[in-house]
């Protein structure tokens, strides 16, 4: 990851706090993500699920590249 960096190009540390959200879906994105609107914030994720998530994206070796789907994976409404 490359780091941030303030104003006078010092490196600082990002916060990075993730929720849980409900929303209707009203389509998919190019990479068959979940578009939603009318969204509501149901949870914040926790500091050990942020890290990880950022444990496994840097165990990743190859790049993240396109993720196309033939067939879009189901999306349960209304759960």
């Amino acid at each position: 990851m490359t780091p941030a960096l303030d104003e006078r190009g010092r490196s600082v540390r990002l916060v990075v706090r993730g929720e849980a959200a409900a929303g209707r879906l009203v389509g998919r994105g190019p990479d068959s993500e979940p578009l939603v609107a009318e969204v509501h914030p149901l949870a914040w994720l926790s500091a050990v699920v942020i890290a990880e998530a950022e444990t496994d994206v840097t165990r990743k070796h190859d790049g993240w590249g396109t993720l196309r789907r033939a067939t879009p994976p189901a999306v349960h409404e209304g759960s």
